[in-house]
């Protein structure tokens, strides 16, 4: 009886390791569906579980990772307090910081999707065709639909990539404009992540 509850032991031990492995290896964060159907006789809602006890025994041995869910599945991420150093480490590599033009109008985007090319012009001021299409480019941003309004303009919205980008596993860890007012003036900090002293304003 103790040689099977053994082998039962390390079959669960197995197929932990396994979903470990597979959202460890894959370049996207990968959901349930994706995660069984590498391990048929898992079912979907024995993942959440699994990956649950798996964050347990990294805080349990104090690793600086664990497994989130966001932006379409499952993914690794670095502990919030080890966030200012891994920061330096990947802005300082291949991901390219964006330029002020950049980052404000995709903390707009972010804001205020989704939303047409002209009421970001209206807003920032200025033309947008040129960091649109970078922002486009860089799949930070993406096409949602067209607007009922006369004209039919594109509205844009962001993407999982963005989400990926700033470090955030859903739209909902933005911080709120009424939280980050500064001085009554109506202005908003943009996205904290690329660590650059810029305002946008929000309530034009």
């Amino acid at each position: 009886m103790k040689m099977m509850t053994d082998e039962v032991k390390q079959d669960v031990g197995y197929v932990n390791s396994l979903v470990e492995a597979i959202i460890f290896a894959s370049p996207e964060p990968v959901d349930a569906v994706g995660i069984c159907e590498h391990i048929p006789k898992l079912s979907v809602e024995s993942v959440a579980k699994i990956v649950e006890q798996l964050n347990s025994e990294y805080a349990a041995n104090n690793r600086s990772f664990k497994i989130i869910e966001g932006a379409g599945g499952y993914r690794f991420t670095t502990l919030p307090e080890f966030g200012p150093v891994v920061k330096k480490l990947v802005m300082g590599g291949a991901r390219v910081r964006l330029s002020r033009a950049g980052l404000e109008t995709v903390s707009l985007i972010a804001y205020r999707q989704p939303i047409s090319r002209a009421e970001m012009e209206v807003i920032r001021g200025v033309d947008v065709s040129g960091v649109l299409k970078m922002l486009l480019d860089r799949r930070l941003v993406r096409v949602q639909g067209r607007s009922s309004k006369s004209g039919r303009a594109l509205l844009y919205e962001t993407t999982d990539e963005f989400l990926r980008h700033f470090g955030l596993n859903s739209l909902d860890e933005l911080p709120a404009p009424d939280e980050t007012l500064l001085n009554g003036s109506g202005e908003v900090s943009p996205l904290p992540s690329e660590n650059l002293n810029l305002t946008i304003k929000l309530d034009a």
